[in-house]
């Protein structure tokens, strides 16, 4: 004959809670949880009504705007609306999509990097590197760097 575990911490359906459950199960005797009674019951299949997306999308239609920067009509489709609205965001773009792009490119800085030429401290070939190399600390070839950051070579002490 097989014992049955009892586990303390599990309340199974029609065992008492602690807390006042009598009076919880006296005024809802299905044991199923109920909504309050200002509640809107949410769309869904079974109801019969139009997903979220069609109705929002019914909202958004394509709009002709004129860019601040070249002065050219560019249109702010209703995916953009749609795309501006899931990011919060309040404002319509000012700018064509050619002139947000020469912006973003003047604020970053844009452009092809600039690469500098230097001697691997481990090695000793010349390496490509994409900042300015400096007489305080080793700069490695690509090869010497895996090598490197791998464990398999030890850089030389930092000069002080």
């Amino acid at each position: 004959m097989t014992r049955a575990r009892i586990l303390p911490n599990r309340i199974f359906p029609g065992q008492l809670r602690p807390g006042g459950t009598e009076r919880a199960r006296a005024a809802n005797p299905g044991g199923r949880p109920t909504a309050p009674a200002d509640a809107r019951p949410r769309p869904g299949p079974d109801l019969g009504r139009a997903s979220e997306t069609e109705d929002t999308e019914s909202v958004y239609e394509d709009r002709t705007l004129t860019c601040r920067d070249c002065g050219e009509a560019f249109i702010f489709s209703a995916g953009e609306q749609r795309f501006f609205a899931e990011k919060s965001l309040t404002n319509e773009p000012q700018r064509c999509l050619d002139c947000r792009t020469t912006a973003k490119q003047a604020r970053t800085g844009g452009g092809p990097r600039q690469y500098h030429a230097a001697v691997c401290g481990a090695c000793g070939n010349q390496a490509m590197v994409p900042f300015a190399p400096r007489s305080d600390r080793p700069v490695y070839c690509s090869t010497c760097f895996d090598k490197v950051r791998a464990g398999l070579i030890s850089p030389p002490p930092a000069l002080a």
